[in-house]
C-alpha cells in the first residue's frame, strides 16, 4: 500500500508538471491505428493523439466511461544516451520509440 501511494504521488507530479497525460484511446482505436500504420508500410506507433486534450476533452472521454492510461511524453527530437555494458553507448531518438509510453494507468484505476 505504501508503494501504490508512492507510485500515485509519482504519477501525478509528472502529470502535474506537464510531463505525462491520461490518454483514453480504446484499444480497438489504437488496433485501427497500428493497421492503417501497416497498411501504408509504416512502423506501428501511437501517434500522442491525445497528449493536447482539454480539460473538457478529457470529461467528455470520463463522463463517456472510458478508462486513461498515463502516456510519458517522449520528444521525437529528444537523444536518449546510455552506457550499455555489451553495445557501449547507445543512443536513441525519441522518434524511435513510438510514441509517447504508457507507464501506469490512472491513479484511480491503479488497483484493477
Amino acid at each position: 500500500t505504501q508503494r501504490l501511494n508512492y507510485y500515485r504521488q509519482a504519477i501525478q507530479t509528472l502529470l502535474d508538471r506537464g510531463l505525462a497525460y491520461r490518454c483514453y484511446c480504446t484499444p480497438e482505436e489504437l488496433e485501427k491505428m497500428r493497421e492503417e500504420q501497416k497498411a501504408r508500410n509504416l512502423a506501428p506507433r501511437y501517434d500522442n493523439r491525445h497528449r493536447y486534450l482539454t480539460p473538457e476533452q478529457q470529461a467528455q472521454f470520463e463522463q463517456a466511461g472510458r478508462k486513461a492510461v498515463i502516456r510519458f511524453i517522449i520528444d521525437d527530437d529528444r537523444e536518449i544516451i546510455w552506457q550499455d555494458l555489451i553495445r557501449e553507448k547507445v543512443i536513441w531518438k525519441g522518434s524511435d520509440l513510438g510514441g509517447d509510453m504508457v507507464i501506469a494507468r490512472t491513479p484511480e484505476n491503479a488497483e484493477e
